[in-house]
């Protein structure tokens, strides 16, 4: 199972269509979807629900870096 979170608006006849992109590894072909409408959302609560990180410098870092698990913790996964 899959969980998507989006946006959607409601016109004033009471309708709405959704159009977003689903991952990769869902295959074409039929699929159960659930619809949850949870309370409406206000300029004030958009905002809130954004993160704004903010930026520290570290250097340059070397083009061959990866920051995979497998390189990051040994074999026992520590």
């Amino acid at each position: 199972m899959k969980a998507i979170e989006t946006d959607i608006t409601v016109s004033t006849d009471g309708r709405a269509s959704l159009e977003f992109a689903l991952p990769a590894d869902v295959p074409p072909g039929i699929h159960r979807a659930f619809v949850v409408i949870e309370e409406q959302l206000t300029e004030r609560k958009l905002s809130r629900n954004r993160l704004n990180f903010s930026t520290y410098p570290v250097g340059p870092v070397p083009a061959d870096s990866t920051y995979r698990r497998e390189d990051i913790y040994g074999d026992d996964g520590r």
